[in-house]
Parts: C-alpha cells; structure tokens; sequence
C-alpha cells in the first residue's frame, strides 16, 4: 500500500500484523498528536520513535524508518 505520505511494503505489512497493527493504526498515530521518544541510528538508517493513541484508543509505540 503507498497512500503518497506513507510507504508500506509487504515487509513491513507483515511486521506490524506480527504486533496485531494495521498499516492505518500506525498512520493514525503518525498523524496524530504522538509523544515523540526519540532518533537513532542503526546501520545507518534513521529511525525516530512515537507513541500515540489510535482512533479506536489502542496505545502503540511506532517507530519511522528513513535510510
């Protein structure tokens, strides 16, 4: 799925249904008012962590990927 603001590959589609999260749940997070942890870098690739609440009220932690 590419909505143009997010990229979801079949990679990552199946990471987060691993955790029981749908590509929309970890969207409305993003675009949500979400408590930003934090940046690091690992193997070179930026990553910043969120956590916020869905429209459904279910709490997550999602972390963005940048290379």
């Amino acid at each position: 799925m590419d909505d143009g603001l997010f990229d979801w590959d079949d990679a990552n589609i199946l990471h987060l249904a691993e955790h029981d999260v749908v590509p929309e749940e970890a969207e409305e997070v993003i675009l949500g008012d979400p408590l930003d942890i934090g940046l690091e870098v690992v193997d070179g690739e930026e990553r910043s962590s969120h956590v916020g609440e869905t429209n459904e009220g279910r709490i997550l932690w999602v972390v963005i990927s940048r290379s």
